[in-house]
């Protein structure tokens, strides 16, 4: 039995990449929530079955937003960065624009700026951003 319940926290802990890489940058928050919503009621299935079976449908009502919001504190509290990274590397031609450590500053985040130099690009505003989502074109010094 502790052996499910290790491989279910080690699950719910690597979910949130599992969600970043079905996710795409620029799917909408509530979509991104579905997926996360659909991953959290497959492990908690597959934690139901294997301590017993599902004798009652009301044990997945249980478990599945246990998960969930198990998973959205790993997320929001521990990797939001890496997996944000991570979505961007796995969606092609994805740029993610945060804010800087540094007041005044942006970091720009591309699947090629990660797979380059592995760390965000960061410009100072005003940031022209072409239509094409790979090219990016600082108007100010480029620190990266």
């Amino acid at each position: 039995m502790s052996v499910i319940i290790a491989a279910t926290a080690l699950f719910v802990i690597v979910s949130p990449f599992i969600n970043a890489y079905i996710n795409k940058v620029n799917w909408s928050p509530k979509t991104k929530s579905l997926v996360a919503w659909a991953v959290a009621i497959v492990i908690a299935t597959a934690y139901v079955l294997l301590t017993g079976g599902i004798a009652n449908i009301s044990q997945l009502f249980i478990a599945a937003p246990a998960i969930y919001g198990y998973s959205q504190a790993v997320y929001t509290f521990f990797v939001k960065n890496i997996a944000t990274k991570f979505e961007a590397i796995t969606t092609a031609g994805a740029i993610v624009v945060t804010a800087s450590d540094e007041a005044g500053k942006v970091d720009i985040t591309s699947d090629a700026t990660i797979k380059a130099t592995g760390d965000n690009v960061t410009v100072e505003p005003p940031v022209q951003v072409t239509a094409e989502p790979v090219q990016i074109i600082p108007e100010a010094d480029v620190k990266g």
